[in-house]
C-alpha cells in the first residue's frame, strides 16, 4: 500500500511540473514567402533588461534575481535565435544584422488561479556594418494559464510565463515578415 501511495504521489508530482523556461514557440511554423524574406544574415541575438524600469516589473526580481535574470536572458535569446532560424526569414549571406531585445516588462501576479502575465519587449534589428536601425518595434503580449493545464499553482505560473514569451516571439516573427527591410 505504501508503494502504491508513493508511486501515485510521484506520478502526480511529475505530471504537474513544468520546466522553468520554455520560450521557443511550439506548433506550426510561420510560413514565409520569398518576398517577405530579409536579404541579410542574422548575426548576434542579445537580450537585455531595461535599466530604468521599476524592479517590480520583472517576476524574477521578486523571486531570486541573481539566478533567474541571467537564466532568463540566455534562454530567451536562445529561443529568439531558434525561432528566427526556423522561420527562415533571413536568407542573405553578405550583409549581417543583429537583433537587440530589451525587455521593458515581464510581470506576473504572484498569487491567483490564472497568473495573468504581461511581457513587453523592444526589438531592434541593427545593420552590423553601418549601425543603422532597420527595425524598431515594441511588442506587448498578455497571457494566462488555464486551470486545466496543471493542478499546482507554481506550474500554472510557469506555463503563463512561457505562453506569454512564446506569443511575444510569434508577434515578432509576424512583424518582421511585414516590415520592408532591404
Amino acid at each position: 500500500m505504501k508503494k502504491l501511495a508513493l508511486l501515485s504521489l510521484a506520478l502526480l508530482m511529475t505530471g504537474c511540473t513544468v520546466a522553468n523556461f520554455q520560450y521557443t514557440p511550439e506548433g506550426e511554423s510561420i510560413a514565409v514567402t520569398e518576398a517577405e524574406r530579409i536579404p541579410m544574415h542574422l548575426g548576434d541575438v542579445s537580450v537585455n533588461i531595461a535599466s530604468n524600469a521599476p524592479s517590480d516589473d520583472f517576476f524574477f526580481n521578486l523571486e531570486n534575481k541573481n539566478h533567474f535574470e541571467a537564466e532568463f536572458k540566455s534562454t530567451f535569446a536562445k529561443a529568439l535565435q531558434e525561432s528566427l532560424d526556423q522561420s527562415q526569414l533571413f536568407n542573405g549571406t553578405k550583409r549581417e544584422a543583429n537583433l537587440k531585445a530589451t525587455v521593458l516588462k515581464f510581470s506576473q501576479l504572484s498569487i491567483g488561479l490564472h497568473f495573468p502575465t504581461i511581457m513587453e519587449v523592444n526589438y531592434q534589428l541593427v545593420d552590423a556594418t553601418t549601425g543603422r536601425v532597420l527595425f524598431n518595434q515594441d511588442i506587448r503580449t498578455e497571457a494566462e494559464a488555464p486551470l486545466k493545464v496543471s493542478y499546482l499553482g507554481t506550474a500554472r505560473a510557469i506555463d503563463a510565463r512561457n505562453l506569454t514569451a512564446q506569443q511575444n516571439i510569434r508577434q515578432l516573427l509576424e512583424a518582421l515578415k511585414k516590415a520592408n527591410i532591404r
